[in-house]
């Protein structure tokens, strides 16, 4: 491959590649280059304290709210996700399993009451590509199997915008009865949210390309240049779909017991800032099916985000009422996670920080059930 210099965008130099003997044109990348689409997952397959990537074989530090399909387990991997009969998601082709740590209200007393989710989890699968990912050929590649990675760091107590992982989470005060919108903020507001808190956590999109997994279920993985867009670095040189986890909790019902400016709520690891928040993606997708909806327009643009119109996707698609009939699976962990509890599930003491919070060794009484 040559590279020759040329002049675009006005005065800006930029060089692209000669590829097989011909220049391609890199004036402008295809209009499906910032496509996407909306997996709906209308409720949880199951919340409690289990994480099969971070901990696997054990209950996990804290309490997840998981959607998806029925195999999810304390151990996973690609084989045992394709077992799945059914899943809470919008695709019954995609037998994945999506997870963020649950919300608790901290009550005046010391006790925490678990905080209900609104309308399960939306899940953005954009197809972005940056023009040198053109201009070198490329194309977007689905995920492959055993693939799994985690965005956010469950120990952060203290922001720092200039870290792009964490401008990666975003909470969003909705507005209720014609309130004005609110510009997100980067963990808990001081502040009551009378249409709810969305919790958002984009996921990075640049794949080294060899590995599946690595031990800190990151390394493998690697923000764009712009954070959902831009061009990924030499050493992750391969574009997945971004991934983007919406999903709203009901904050207002809290309204009542708070006062004005107080923070109230936490993430279920103990987090009262919500600095720590963080998602968990566990693929289990026919890999063909997925690159095929990669590669059809009718997924992209022109359906505005809407999964039933990707002609796809249209013999697999559920809706929520389909969604809603895949029953949760039992506990593998047997305790309490909802209603009023004296503590955090797991040992989760609440940490403000701004240190790191530390992870304390928990002598569990609780044990997995066999499966």
């Amino acid at each position: 491959m040559m590279w020759l210099p040329i002049t675009a965008l006005g005065a800006v130099a930029c060089v692209i590649p000669i590829v097989h003997g011909a220049v391609r044109d890199c004036g402008q990348p295809p209009s499906g280059s910032q496509a996407f689409w909306v997996l709906g997952c209308a409720k949880p397959i199951v919340v409690e304290r289990a994480d099969p990537i971070v901990n696997p074989g054990k209950p996990s530090n804290h309490v997840h709210t998981i959607m998806g399909g029925d195999a999810f387990d304390l151990e996973m991997d690609f084989q045992k996700t394709q077992t799945s009969t059914c899943t809470t998601c919008g695709v019954t082709k995609d037998l994945s399993n999506y997870w963020v740590p649950t919300v608790y209200f901290l009550a005046n007393n010391g006790s925490f009451l678990d905080v209900k989710q609104v309308g399960g989890i939306n899940i953005y699968y954009q197809e972005r590509m940056d023009w040198t990912d053109y201009c070198a050929g490329k194309t977007l590649q689905p995920f492959p199997p055993e693939f799994r990675m985690v965005a956010g760091d469950m120990t952060l107590r203290s922001y720092n915008y200039s870290s792009m992982e964490q401008r990666a989470i975003e909470f969003i005060c909705l507005p209720a009865n014609g309130e004005a919108g609110l510009d997100p903020f980067p963990g808990f507001p001081n502040r009551t949210c009378n249409g709810g808190l969305q919790l958002r956590v984009r996921f990075p999109s640049c794949w080294d390309g060899k590995n599946a997994d690595s031990k800190d279920h990151q390394s493998h993985m690697a923000y764009p240049s712009g954070l959902d867009n831009g061009f990924c670095p030499d050493t992750h040189p391969v574009r997945v779909p971004s991934l983007l986890y919406e999903n709203t909790w009901d904050v207002a019902a809290f309204n009542h017991l708070r006062k004005p400016g107080d923070q109230p709520f936490v993430l279920s690891q103990g987090d009262p800032t919500g600095y720590g928040y963080h998602g968990d993606f566990l693929n289990g997708w026919d890999t063909e099916l997925l690159e095929k909806a990669i590669r059809d327009p009718s997924c992209g643009n022109s359906s505005g985000g809407r999964i039933n119109f990707c002609k796809t996707f249209q013999p697999f698609f559920q809706n929520n009422t389909l969604q809603n009939l895949c029953p949760s699976i039992p506990l593998r962990v047997e305790e309490p996670v909802f209603d009023v509890l004296p503590t955090l599930p797991g040992c989760n003491p609440v940490q403000y920080g701004p240190q790191n919070a530390i992870i304390y060794p928990c002598d569990n009484n609780t044990t997995p059930r066999p499966t």
